[in-house]
This record gives C-alpha cells, structure tokens and sequence, in this order.
C-alpha cells in the first residue's frame, strides 16, 4: 500500500476496536495521539515499518506486485 498519509490517519482515527491489543476501545483510543503522530513520521523514520523499508522490500520482491493506493477494496 501506498496511501498518503492524511488516508493512514483518517484510517487509524475509524479503526474499530482490536482486541486482541487493548483491553477497550477506548483503551485504544488512549494512544490514538502516539499512533498519529507515528504515522506523521513514516516517510522520515527509518525503523522497520517506515516508508524507506517498505521500498526497499518492495523494491527487491521479483514476483507480481501491485501497489494500492487508495483506500479501495481489492478482490
């Protein structure tokens, strides 16, 4: 995926409840700030999950690829 990221932030702002990490949702939404001001940062990190890695991944990955970059369904 390829979105930009006031698509990721509005993603992470209606995400339902996932409670396999938090205990509520409104435990999760407790660190809504943290994630938002993380996904800010994707294109200048350069961790495991920022936009440099992910190219190089991607980059490297010789198969059938698509990039999706909206936030659309895919089949």
């Amino acid at each position: 995926m390829d979105l930009p990221i006031e698509s990721c932030i509005l993603n992470a702002k209606s995400r339902s409840w996932e409670p396999y990490k938090y205990k509520s949702k409104q435990a999760q939404d407790e660190n809504l700030d943290m994630l938002i001001n993380w996904i800010s940062q994707y294109t200048k990190r350069d961790d495991t999950f920022s936009m440099s890695a992910y190219q190089r991944f991607y980059n490297n990955y010789s198969r059938k690829k698509q990039i999706i970059s909206s936030n659309t369904k895919c089949v």
